[in-house]
């Protein structure tokens, strides 16, 4: 079932990558630093990358892994055009091969957060596919590697849909729509938020002050990007030790 949801996953970035102009394609990602270019040559690397790989860049890069990553999406994303970074992602999405130490679901959690990080930004409405976010949230939750548990102090998660709750997980943070330059593309909850990109290992929750009549959002009350994950999910997610 996940290499199903990750094939769809990638030919659907892969759409998105192919309908971008000119212009979108050079425009900053919610991962601060790298464009949609930077961004498409990351995600070519999971079905690419080996323990040789791996190894030498960590190396390269004094074993800081953000740093190791940043190099080596910069050194592809240089390397190639962008016909042929669509055309990698579209080749391999059937690939079961994943990089090293990853887990079966990671890469699926790669696709499915970093098509909203090129869209998000750019104001295209992207929809997250319900079953593979869910499980990929509960990956992230249970994963050490995303760091997620420190995110949600105790277990506790606000009322979101799974889709925001998969970006905060991540650790993008929520922010005022007011600090959002593409306006109210990422609204949730029931105030004004919006998805910035804080750097892998952080994120918090900014909210704005009551809007007029108080912000009553009726969709965001019922999920403004799809359905809040149950509670049945929420106590799978956060299992008693």
């Amino acid at each position: 079932m996940i290499m199903k949801w990750l094939e769809a996953e990638r030919l659907s970035v892969a759409d998105l990558l192919d309908d971008l102009t000119d212009d979108e394609w050079q425009r900053e990602t919610l991962c601060t630093g790298w464009t949609v270019q930077e961004m498409a040559a990351h995600l070519t690397t999971s079905t690419r990358t080996g323990w040789g790989d791996v190894i030498k860049g960590a190396v390269r890069a004094r074993f800081d892994w953000n740093r190791m990553e940043d190099a080596r999406t910069r050194a592809l994303a240089a390397q190639f055009t962008r016909s042929e970074l669509i055309a990698q992602i579209r080749e391999t999405a059937a690939s079961p091969k994943r990089a090293p130490m990853a887990a079966p679901i990671d890469p699926l959690v790669d696709f499915l957060v970093h098509g909203q990080d090129i869209a998000r930004p750019l104001g295209r409405a992207r929809e997250m596919p319900l079953e593979p976010a869910e499980a990929a949230l509960e990956h992230v939750l249970r994963s050490p590697f995303w760091g997620a548990r420190k995110r949600f102090p105790g277990g506790e998660m606000p009322a979101l849909p799974v889709s925001d709750l998969l970006m905060l997980a991540t650790g993008r943070k929520l922010s005022t729509a007011g600090d959002n330059t593409v306006g109210n593309s990422n609204t949730r909850s029931t105030q004004p938020l919006r998805y910035t990109d804080v750097g892998p290992r952080a994120a918090h929750i900014s909210r704005t002050s009551p809007g007029p009549e108080g912000s009553k959002d009726k969709r965001a009350l019922v999920g403004a990007r799809g359905p809040l994950l149950s509670p049945v999910r929420r106590r799978r997610a956060f299992p008693e030790a």
